[in-house]
């Protein structure tokens, strides 16, 4: 896993990316929804939206399918997000914000020194075809007793094993491997990734804070098409997304506190030809 700070917080991220490698001129976008669910199900609610980018060598400049060239993350995979209001994101902002920023041509301009060809190239894929919308996206929810037991552990400090299930089995909803992991101020608890099936085991050492935040992250299969570039062998371009789903022990923050929540996501590792 990898831990990264958002606002004043420092929140831990499953490291679930399987991403195939990129060679030297290939191209990956990768983007990530978080929304939110309660026992009465997926809400209309999404905390936030991102897209990254990750190329061979070293990236220099990189444009989005909406022209633009700004990302707030520039080490490793580069990245920008949803802007991060008081409250959260209805389901038909998250997917203009998103059509706009990955549903298209993603460009990218890189270096490298080593190899056979050292020098500046530029490579561009059209993404488009693999395109989903958050809201007409996959989810993995939890069953009714399992969010009755993350309620009872929060609420009454509970610490051991548990066993949580989702409503889904990992490979008949589409995804490639599945984590959970329970966040409070407290610390983290995260479970095995699974890679079938529909259930967790977590164990608590130390109880965790009332108001904590359980958190199902799903990473769907990479697809890999073909790519441009100048650079002279051939390129691939590969694309992938996660879906992640956040349920609160306790009700919705105040305005403003929902910035602190967000999991911005970066791209799998890169090998060199």
């Amino acid at each position: 896993m990898k831990s990264l700070s958002i606002g004043s917080s420092s929140i831990c991220v499953l490291s679930l990316a399987m991403f195939a490698a990129p060679a030297v001129a290939d191209i990956g976008m990768y983007t990530e929804v978080l929304r939110y669910a309660t026992a009465a199900g997926l809400t209309d609610s999404y905390v936030q939206g991102s897209v990254s980018i990750g190329a061979g060598g070293t990236l220099l400049s990189a444009t989005r399918p909406n022209g633009q060239t700004n990302w707030q993350q520039q080490f490793g995979a580069w990245s920008t997000r949803t802007p991060q209001g008081p409250g959260f994101l209805t389901g038909a902002a998250v997917d203009s914000w998103m059509d706009s920023n990955s549903r298209g041509t993603l460009s990218c301009t890189w270096s490298t020194t080593g190899g056979t060809y050292p020098g500046t190239y530029q490579t561009s894929a059209d993404f488009a075809p693999y395109y989903i919308a958050p809201t007409a996206r996959t989810y993995m929810e939890l069953t009714q007793s399992s969010i009755a037991q993350f309620n009872d552990i929060c609420a009454n400090g509970l610490t051991g094993t548990f066993t949580f299930s989702t409503t889904q089995d990992v490979v008949q909803a589409g995804f490639e491997a599945i984590g959970l992991f329970l966040s409070g101020s407290n610390g983290q608890v995260f479970s095995p990734t699974i890679l079938s099936g529909n259930t967790f085991t977590v164990n608590i050492e130390s109880a965790l804070s009332a108001n904590s935040r359980l958190y199902i992250e799903a990473t769907t299969r990479e697809v890999a098409f073909q790519a441009s570039t100048n650079y002279p062998f051939p390129e691939v371009a590969f694309n992938n997304y996660t879906s992640r789903t956040m349920y609160m022990s306790q009700p919705i923050p105040a305005p403003g506190a929902l910035a602190l929540l967000g999991l911005a996501g970066l791209a799998g590792t890169r090998r060199r030809r």
